[in-house]
């Protein structure tokens, strides 16, 4: 059995690797050796070469960023010369300005554009000045013009209001006048109205055929509240075990409420319609309902008419 020793920097020589990766000696068995395990030394020796890459990798970076550096520095002082040169040479031998020739001016030449410049801002002045006043004018105008129709507007306003005031008057003596009709056809219906001492509740009435012949029950049928309300105690008897229940046009009142006793005769005094032909006013509750004296079917409900 024979074991060969291999110095680290020769086996590094014949690899390229860079002789201070390598500071020991790796066993190497021969064929027929037996002893120490290769992977080991193997495996030694990869990390070993690994670490000396790495190390030179940063060194050689370390090495160019100092070089950029060193180049950038030149270059930044070199333009700055180059400006400051620039700048130190006269206008005419400047870049761009080769050519060009500096003279001096006349004061005379000087004199006349500034008074030239100064004439044309005294123009620009005035013709602003102009301007404003003829804005002003235009505003104040228009301004004047405003409270005008202003003017006019309350001055609409005031004839219209005597004129709605005279129509008023007029209106009022419209009114009483019409009030005086009115009296005249309650008086005249008072007349026509039906007498209901011929009604009796549950029967016909003796002329119901001629009156309900042509008879449009729909102008009637309506419910709704009324515009005003009545403190009275007349036309109701509360039945015993009573509960109010609300009605309306279409169904039919139970039979206790089409007895006389419920008989609105002075209806007129609580603001209802003459009834037609067969129908009376019964107060039900604080309501005021039109029923038909045959079958209590109800005709028109009047809702908190009494109180």
């Amino acid at each position: 059995m024979k074991r060969l020793l291999i110095p680290a920097f020769a086996l590094a020589l014949g690899l390229g690797v860079p002789i201070g990766a390598a500071n020991a000696a790796i066993a190497i068995n021969a064929p027929g050796a037996s002893g120490v395990a290769p992977d080991a030394a193997w495996q030694q020796f990869a990390q070993n070469h690994e670490r000396g890459d790495r190390r030179d990798r940063r060194e050689r970076k370390a090495n160019k960023d100092n070089k950029d550096n060193a180049n950038r520095g030149i270059r930044d002082r070199a333009r700055a010369d180059t400006a400051r040169e620039q700048r130190q040479r006269p206008r005419a031998d400047r870049p761009g300005n080769r050519g060009m020739v500096t003279t001096t001016r006349n004061p005379a030449d000087v004199n006349r554009e500034f008074q030239q410049r100064r004439n044309a801002n005294r123009s620009n002045d005035a013709n602003n000045r102009r301007n404003n006043a003829q804005r002003n004018n235009a505003q104040r105008a228009q301004a004047q013009d405003r409270r005008n129709r202003d003017r006019n507007r309350a001055e609409r306003r005031d004839n219209r209001r005597d004129n709605n005031r005279a129509e008023r008057r007029h209106d009022r003596r419209d009114r009483a006048d019409r009030n005086e009709r009115r009296h005249d056809r309650r008086v005249n219906r008072h007349n026509r109205r039906h007498d209901w001492n011929s009604y009796r509740p549950g029967h016909r009435p003796g002329d119901w055929r001629r009156h309900n012949r042509n008879f449009d029950r729909g102008a009637w049928q309506r419910n709704h509240y009324a515009s005003r309300r009545y403190r009275s105690n007349r036309y109701w008897h509360r039945p015993n075990n009573w509960r109010y229940h609300r009605y309306a046009y279409g169904q039919v009142l139970p039979r206790l409420f089409w007895s006389r006793n419920y008989w609105i005769n002075d209806y007129w005094n609580y603001g209802l319609y003459d009834p037609p032909y067969g129908y009376v006013w019964v107060r039900y509750g604080s309501d005021a309902a039109l029923i038909n004296v045959y079958n209590g079917l109800i005709l028109r409900m009047t809702y908190r008419l009494f109180y």
